[in-house]
């Protein structure tokens, strides 16, 4: 038998194989695969887990428009003050200046020109870029409010409302910001 005749034979067969199974029905169990498996994230709705669920977010609203920040960030400033950061996907960041520890309770926004200002916050554009730009929370501009805080999870909740000014002396209003995070 020729090279070339085995080869001819070689590839009939692989393709009446696969054309014949083609419209068999599949016999046996699907099993779905979790996309979160080997990233932590394993299960959170699972009922068994008697840990809950840890939720993180943040949103506001800048001159009206929607601000989501997903990435989160605690800097002790001192021991009497913490800076959160909330990072968006946009380049942007929010950040917050409270009390260590925080205290339940509504706050007029003082200036951040002194980053360790309490109740202070701040707009961050084009964050870790040459452009890089941060606008300072103005004086009584708004309030930062601390809903609850539990020093045995560490869960910190609270909403915000301040302006910013820019380097041209226009201002940027901060809306509707709400936030969970979990303190470590």
């Amino acid at each position: 038998m020729s090279l070339n005749l085995k080869y001819l034979f070689f590839l009939s067969f692989i393709f009446l194989t696969v054309l014949s199974c083609s419209n068999e029905p599949f016999e046996g169990e699907l099993i779905s695969v979790d996309p979160d498996v080997g990233t932590g994230d394993e299960n959170p709705d699972d009922e068994d887990n008697e840990e809950p669920a840890e939720t993180i977010y943040a949103t506001a609203k800048l001159d009206g428009e929607p601000f989501v920040g997903n990435l989160f960030e605690v800097e002790n400033i001192n021991e009497n003050a913490i800076r959160l950061s909330f990072f968006s996907d946009l380049q942007q960041q929010i950040y917050l200046i409270l009390s260590l520890p925080p205290v339940v309770g509504v706050f007029d926004v003082t200036s951040t020109e002194n980053s360790e200002f309490v109740y202070s916050g701040a707009f961050v554009n084009s964050v870790g870029n040459v452009s890089e730009s941060t606008f300072n929370s103005i004086a009584n501009s708004g309030t930062i409010e601390i809903l609850n805080y539990n020093s045995q999870t560490g869960k910190l909740s609270g909403k915000f409302a301040f302006d910013v000014v820019t380097f041209n002396n226009n201002g940027i209003v901060i809306s509707d910001g709400e936030f969970e995070v979990i303190l470590e």
